[in-house]
């Protein structure tokens, strides 16, 4: 391990670090400026957003260096919920808002994705369950490379066993009375999840 404390009575004018694939910024320790650069072209969707290296100048006691975006592509992962509409609906609807939700979440330059890799994941409580291949079709172009994640819990099927003579049964008709008298679409979604965090408990399986 690298403790601050090694780091401040090191007396280095700075400390370029590595291992870390993501880029840290310029840190102090004491006066001791470090930074991990993480890494220059991200590689798989565990390393997200912009990727690049940092650039400057080190001297006695300086260390200006900004942050200079390299990688060709950038991997990126977002979340479309398509409860209230068709998916390919959602998916245009949501398009610029998650782009700029991107932004800001990987400090990056907004631009088109034709040149990024995606993953979409498909989120919510659908009457049906959305067509990949439809969406695949009616996308293509529009990235490098997509991968659609199907993470939606069909309506019809949350409720399927409601009111049986099992604890399934009774727990899933508790909730749906809850469900029913909600005063809120924001209180229906948390009674849904409930329903699918409970039943998925029941089977041993992750949701």
């Amino acid at each position: 391990p690298i403790r601050a404390a090694d780091i401040a009575g090191s007396g280095l004018d700075y400390l370029a670090l590595g291992h870390v694939h993501s880029c840290s910024g310029v840190l102090t320790a004491g006066a001791v400026p470090y930074a991990y650069c993480g890494c220059i072209e991200g590689r798989g969707f565990d390393e997200l957003g912009e990727r690049g290296f940092l650039f400057g100048e080190v001297g006695a006691g300086t260390a200006d260096l900004r942050f200079v975006p390299f990688a060709r592509r950038r991997y990126c992962i977002a979340q479309v919920d398509v409860t209230d509409a068709d998916a390919l609906t959602a998916l245009f609807r949501d398009y610029a808002t998650q782009l700029e939700q991107m932004a800001d979440k990987y400090e990056t330059r907004l631009h088109d994705t034709e040149q990024d890799i995606y993953r979409l994941r498909l989120t919510g409580t659908p009457e049906q369950p959305p067509r990949l291949s439809l969406l695949e079709e009616a996308l293509s172009g529009r990235f490098f490379a997509l991968q659609l994640r199907d993470e939606t819990a069909v309506r019809r099927d949350l409720w399927d066993k409601c009111g049986e003579d099992t604890l399934r049964g009774l727990f899933l008709q508790e909730l749906r009375r809850q469900y029913d008298a909600a005063p809120d679409d924001a209180v229906r979604r948390r009674i849904e999840q409930a329903a699918r965090f409970g039943t998925a408990a029941m089977d041993d399986r992750e949701v």
